[in-house]
C-alpha cells in the first residue's frame, strides 16, 4: 500500500513541477490527473499497481472535504452579501456543465459510429 501511495504521491508531484514551470496558471491537481491518464494510457502504471490506495481514496472522499468546507464557514459573513449570485453561477454553471457534458457524449458516440461505418 504504501508503494502505491508512492506512485500517486509522485504523480501528483510531478503534476505540481509541471504546473510550476508553465508560463501560465494551470491547477497542479488537474494537471497531475492528465499525467496519470498518461501514464495509464502508455501502460508505465498499471491499474493494479494504485488499485488499492485509489479506492481507499474514493471510499473516503467526503472527509477530504471537510477541512475546505469548514474553512468556507469563517467567510460566511462576505459570502452572504452574494449568495444569490453564488446560487445562480452555481446552478447556471451545472446546467451548461450538463449540456456540454451530453453533447460531447452524443459527439463522441457519433464519431465512434462512423468510423465502424467506415470499417465495414
Amino acid at each position: 500500500m504504501m508503494r502505491q501511495f508512492a506512485i500517486i504521491s509522485g504523480v501528483c508531484f510531478l503534476g505540481y513541477v509541471i504546473s510550476y514551470c508553465l508560463p501560465f496558471t494551470f491547477p497542479s491537481s488537474v494537471m497531475a490527473l492528465f499525467v496519470l491518464f498518461i501514464f495509464l494510457s502508455l501502460g508505465w502504471i498499471k491499474e493494479n499497481s494504485i488499485k488499492q490506495t485509489s479506492d481507499f481514496f474514493l471510499k473516503n472522499m467526503a472527509f477530504f472535504y471537510v477541512a475546505p468546507s469548514i474553512s468556507i464557514l469563517e467567510y460566511l459573513a462576505e459570502l452572504k452579501n452574494s449568495i444569490v449570485a453564488i446560487f445562480v453561477i452555481s446552478i447556471v454553471s451545472a446546467i451548461l456543465t450538463f449540456m456540454v457534458t451530453a453533447y460531447t457524449a452524443v459527439f463522441v458516440k457519433w464519431i465512434i459510429q462512423r468510423r465502424r461505418a467506415d470499417h465495414d
